[in-house]
């Protein structure tokens, strides 16, 4: 697969003119490179794989996965208009990863809300025996007894 064929992929469906325009060619430029008639500078390069999530590596090369990392849990889309920020879509397998993380923090959150419960028990028997003492006892250190003035 030739560097214009990986360029046609990573366009998918995605008008040529429309697809120039999201990284900053113009839609000739963007043809000449996906014919193979111009080599595609390393930082235009750089944008597309930024902007779609794409290693640089496979594009210029071919070698590689064709999305690093976690390539399997996130599609990358265009870049948005003028804010050249990439939107990212999660796979059915990245929302069943997250769903698993989400649910061991839920899990994890449980153990720790049965952990203060029992203490906050602990603290009201604690604090139920030391009001026992206390007025069990005739003077508490500190406690001046009062008259009964009724």
């Amino acid at each position: 697969m030739t560097i214009g064929e990986r360029l046609i992929e990573i366009r998918g469906k995605t008008p040529r003119d429309e697809f120039a325009a999201q990284i900053g060619i113009h839609p000739q430029t963007l043809y000449t490179y996906e014919k193979g008639k111009r080599a595609v500078p390393l930082r235009t390069a750089e944008k597309i794989c930024s902007a779609y999530g794409v290693s640089v590596e496979w594009l210029m090369t071919g070698n590689g996965a064709m999305r690093p990392e976690n390539e399997d849990l996130m599609e990358a889309g265009p870049i948005t208009e003028q804010k050249h920020s990439m939107h990212l879509t999660l796979t059915k397998k990245g929302e069943e990863k997250l769903m698993e993380i989400y649910g061991k923090l839920v899990e994890s959150q449980e153990r720790e809300i049965e952990a203060l419960k029992e203490q906050v028990a602990s603290l009201k028997a604690e604090n139920a025996e030391l009001k026992a003492r206390l007025s069990l006892s005739p003077t508490a250190p500190g406690v001046t007894p009062q008259a009964n003035t009724a």
